[in-house]
């Protein structure tokens, strides 16, 4: 939670900063921009739901911590990161109705220090998960959802 209450202040921020702007069409902003920022609040959602009792701690109130699952359905079975993804779509999408020079800067900074943090929860998930996520990284996208699993018997492993 105090990473999403932290996003949103730093996001706030930078687009309250004024600064350089440029043009882009209302056409664009209606067409591209307003269905990218929908679709990433939907993912956003969607993975806020399936994540909060684990990424916020509460769950610990609840359950009793067991192994870690991998999860391969639903959209982890069109990407391996749907968060960061609605994450990045999110931001771009918000760029061409606050388009500014400050703001492509930050978008750049966002995108590359997702992909910085993508590299690292990778190597994490190949410990934990071992061959099953190697096998999982090989069939589906990181980010950009391209191709579309094959349903699979099982929609999650246990790590180890």
């Amino acid at each position: 939670m105090l990473a999403t209450v932290t996003l949103g202040a730093v996001l706030w921020w930078q687009f309250s900063i004024r600064g350089r702007m440029f043009v882009v069409s209302p056409f664009i902003q209606w067409t591209v921009a307003m269905p990218g920022v929908s679709l990433a609040v939907v993912v956003m959602g969607i993975c806020f739901r399936k994540y909060f009792m684990r990424l916020s701690g509460v769950e610990v109130l609840f359950r009793r911590p067991g192994a870690q699952l991998l999860e391969t359905r639903g959209l982890h079975g069109m990407v391996r990161h749907p968060l960061y993804g609605g994450t990045l779509l999110l931001i771009w999408s918000l760029l061409l109705w606050f388009p500014s020079v400050a703001n492509v800067i930050a978008c750049v900074v966002i995108t590359i220090y997702v992909r910085v943090g993508i590299y690292f929860e990778e190597r994490k998930l190949v410990r934990i998960f071992g061959r099953a996520y190697e096998n999982y990284r090989k069939v589906t996208p990181m980010l950009i959802p391209y191709k579309i699993v094959p349903r699979r018997r099982s929609g999650v492993q246990r790590g180890n």
